[in-house]
């Protein structure tokens, strides 16, 4: 058996694994749907104007029937979705969606822990997430990427009674990736080894029902496989993003970033294009 095989052995042990301990926790209770939908604009910033953008979230949510520790709480949440849609109203068949994300992940364990210090720690156990997006403006028809398993770990440390840091860090091991182009490059077939992710800023709460953030985060992947030859791919963003939450049910957003995907294959290796959103979105 190669390396590979074993490395690959080994993922699948540990992601069932964290499966079973996950299923293998105490009762619980009856759950309940959770949703998000928003509406907003979207734009490249490369003439084609605003195009409509549609928000959609939704996940089925549990917590133990156990009464939970005071100083944290825990949450399983089973086939959530989420993404985001940009529409070009002026626009005809696959031309009429330039700007397409969205995630699905079939279980994934929250747990939040709250310090004697008053600091909050939060986990995030991901069991297979999938990942669907297309990105006209860098050359993406359709990429989809399936990772084993996902971990996502973070924290708040509260700097004053209306002032916080915050900050998060997400991996994903061991993927299978496949990128359509928009143009005739070839399509790329590969193995992800590691996706990383990580977002970091401040919020404020100016009164129990109005809070803002800002934030700033940045992801990259790498992917080895095919794309007429073997070829390494990467996708890269970066963005920042302000934040207004309002009741904790209405939340306006405010992003800017930029996207970039490399495939050493290609004539012309990378493409990158920035972005800009605003919207705003309930929660129930």
């Amino acid at each position: 058996m190669n390396q590979l095989s074993k490395k690959l052995l080994l993922s699948a042990f540990i992601a069932v694994c964290a499966l079973g301990t996950t299923l293998s926790k105490p009762a619980f209770a009856s759950g309940h749907m959770e949703f998000e939908i928003g509406a907003g604009t979207q734009s490249n910033f490369e003439g084609s104007g605003m195009n409509l953008l549609l928000r959609i979230g939704a996940g089925y949510a549990k917590h133990p029937e156990d009464a939970p520790d005071p100083d944290g709480i825990e949450k399983l949440v089973i086939a959530h979705i989420s993404g985001d849609m940009a529409v070009d109203v002026n626009a005809r068949g696959a031309a009429a969606l330039p700007y397409v994300s969205f995630d699905f992940l079939p279980l994934h364990d929250k747990l939040a822990v709250v310090s004697e210090t008053g600091n909050l720690i939060t986990a995030d156990i991901r069991i297979l997430p999938i990942h669907i997006q297309r990105v006209v403006q860098i050359d993406q028809n359709v990429e989809v990427k399936a990772s084993l398993v996902g971990i996502q770990v973070g924290g708040a440390w509260p700097q004053s009674d209306t002032i916080a840091l915050f900050a998060q860090v997400a991996v994903d091991a061991l993927a299978y990736k496949y990128v359509q182009h928009v143009t005739d490059s070839p399509s790329f077939h590969g193995a992800g080894l590691i996706g990383l992710e990580a977002e970091g800023g401040a919020a404020f709460e100016i009164n129990s029902n109005f809070k803002i953030s800002v934030s700033i985060g940045a992801s990259s992947d790498i992917n080895f496989g095919s794309a007429g030859g073997f070829a390494v791919q990467s996708d890269m963003s970066a963005y920042g993003a302000v934040k207004f939450d309002i009741y904790r049910m209405l939340q306006f957003f405010v992003k800017a970033g930029y996207f970039g995907d490399c495939t050493s294959s290609r004539e012309d290796g990378c493409e990158g294009a920035p972005t800009f959103m605003t919207g705003a979105t309930v929660h129930f």
